[in-house]
């Protein structure tokens, strides 16, 4: 999945804070992807759009769970 080779990139580059992946038919394995870099201490991003991209309940939570946990550990805000 190409998602997990983004994923790893965003872990390692840590000038990407912003990442538009809207209106691309994600699946749960790329949300799983994302949701794994996200949780890496290294990752930067700060602004993630998934918009349009009809994701299951399931995995908008995922999202959001990982966010939130982010939140509390590093303590920062998006936009």
């Amino acid at each position: 999945c190409l998602c997990w080779v983004l994923a790893g990139s965003m872990v390692d580059n840590k000038s990407v804070t912003r990442l538009n992946l809207s209106s691309n038919c994600l699946s749960g394995e790329s949300v799983s992807a994302l949701c794994a870099a996200l949780r890496e201490k290294g990752c930067s991003l700060a602004v993630l759009d998934l918009s349009c991209n009809n994701l299951e309940d399931a995995h908008a939570a995922a999202i959001a769970e990982v966010r939130a946990r982010r939140y509390r550990r590093d303590g920062w805000v998006t936009s």
